[in-house]
């Protein structure tokens, strides 16, 4: 997961590279420093990239420690799941909001790169692909078809937690004995569940109605995301039209 990451980071800063190196003499003397418009989409998705691998590295290392969140109830068990599952559930939702945005600061940039507009985001390039408006026929038919099949369903469940409804992981304690050095032992295991309503809303799973635990599901959507963006700019690295 991290190697994709990676990857896209090593492909994105090639792709800037090529573009800065075809553009500095045609368009950043019109802007003075950082204030190229390209450079505050560059930083954007650079900073968005962190948050996401801060927030992954955050939901993978979720214990019982921690400070608590208050609670009426008696047991120590209780709040400590209870705990869990509302600092698991923000810190979920904080990475569903940083890949959505993370995905329209790329179509930000696409339209930058194709109308010379900073606003497009995701849904603008869907479009704008649809309309036939896309220069880049290659480029519009890996956008819609990756939005028909999950991003837009992503982008929809994100829209619901924040105007409708939140939407919480859902922890579980489990002891078993195991056998130490020919000792029986107890052992403690903690699994954290993604919501049942974002398995049955995004289009990334086929039973809808499994038990996925957070580990497996942010492994399989940082996959989804980063094998799409890298798709994006490996297009766009072949785009002659950008550098004529």
């Amino acid at each position: 997961m991290l190697n994709l990451i990676s990857n896209f980071s090593n492909n994105f800063q090639t792709f800037n590279l090529k573009y800065m190196h075809y553009y500095i003499n045609k368009k950043i003397k019109k802007f003075p420093g950082k204030q190229f418009p390209f450079y505050k989409l560059r930083d954007s998705i650079k900073y968005r990239i962190e948050s996401i691998k801060f927030h992954v590295h955050n939901l993978k290392n979720l214990s019982y420690d921690g400070p608590f969140i208050p609670t009426k109830e008696n047991s120590d068990v209780h709040k400590k799941l209870l705990n869990v599952s509302y600092i698991g559930s923000f810190l979920f939702d904080d990475l569903i909001f940083n890949c959505v945005s993370l995905i329209d600061y790329v179509g930000c940039m696409i339209g930058y790169l194709y109308f010379n507009k900073m606003n497009l985001k995701h849904n603008g390039c869907v479009n704008t692909a649809r309309d036939g408006n896309l220069k880049n026929n290659v480029l519009a038919e890996f956008i819609i078809k990756e939005n028909k099949e999950w991003i837009d369903s992503f982008f929809g469940y994100r829209s619901k937690i924040i105007h409708k409804r939140a939407a919480y992981v859902v922890p579980r304690r489990t002891l078993s004995f195991e056998d130490s050095k020919g000792n029986p032992m107890l052992k403690e295991k903690l699994e954290i569940f993604v919501p049942d309503s974002f398995l049955k809303e995004i289009n990334l799973f086929s039973d809808k109605k499994a038990k996925i635990t957070i580990d497996d599901i942010i492994d399989k959507l940082i996959k989804k995301i980063f094998e799409y963006l890298i798709g994006i700019i490996d297009i766009l690295l072949e785009d002659r039209n950008l550098y004529n």
